[in-house]
């Protein structure tokens, strides 16, 4: 076997990864972080956001979809028609910082996230994601949360941490490939914005002469 079939052997997940991403939306491919005080969001009655967070029960272990601003409470409290009494222990947004969404999104989303990530509902329609814990650079888990949404992940995450124990695997490789495609996006909006300029220039020198 050749050294390039061995890799396409090893590999073989490259192409369905490319696949998926090709069908992602270029919609947040500007975006950059956005800094908030949480609590200062809020507020006298105590609304303003609810975040939405896929939460893993530990009686039962079932996923379970929780909305609010974080808090202990048992598994019957988030879904009415389970009997267990074991616990779930949303946090909330833990990080001052938002990451936008664009349009409409249902609280059901929260269910399509995995890792420290959960999903913000703003009072005024927004939506976008935050990030439930902290410590490390969790730009790769912000990327996955993206992709999992529907999106290209912004170009503003391409700088990717290089953790310790990191391999290539299918999520790295759509994470890579997503935000490769977002750059070359934006390096299209941004040739058409030069030629914009260009031409902003040329019709400025001739009402000159």
């Amino acid at each position: 076997m050749s050294a390039e079939q061995m890799t396409q052997s090893k590999f073989g997940f490259e192409v369905g990864a490319k696949a998926r991403v090709d069908e992602l939306s270029y919609a947040v491919i500007g975006e950059t972080p956005v800094d908030i005080d949480w609590a200062e969001a809020l507020d006298e009655n105590g609304e303003g956001w609810v975040a939405h967070e896929c939460c893993e029960c530990d009686e039962c272990g079932e996923d379970v979809l929780t909305s609010g601003c974080g808090g202990e409470d048992e598994h019957s409290s988030f879904d009415y028609e389970s009997e267990c009494d074991g616990y779930l222990c949303p946090s909330g947004p833990m990080m001052n910082y938002y990451y936008p969404l664009y349009g409409q999104h249902d609280a059901e989303d929260a269910l399509k996230l995995n890792g420290p990530v959960c999903l913000i509902e703003f009072a005024d329609g927004r939506w976008a994601l935050a990030l439930t814990g902290g410590g490390m650079d969790l730009s790769w888990d912000i990327c996955r949360a993206y992709i999992d949404l529907g999106y290209l992940p912004p170009v503003h995450f391409s700088d990717l941490p290089d953790h310790a124990g990191d391999k290539w695997t299918v999520d790295k490789a759509e994470v890579v490939y997503a935000l490769r495609r977002a750059v070359d996006g934006a390096e299209r909006q941004l040739a058409a914005k030069k030629r914009q300029l260009e031409r902003a220039e040329e019709w400025l020198k001739k009402a000159v002469e």
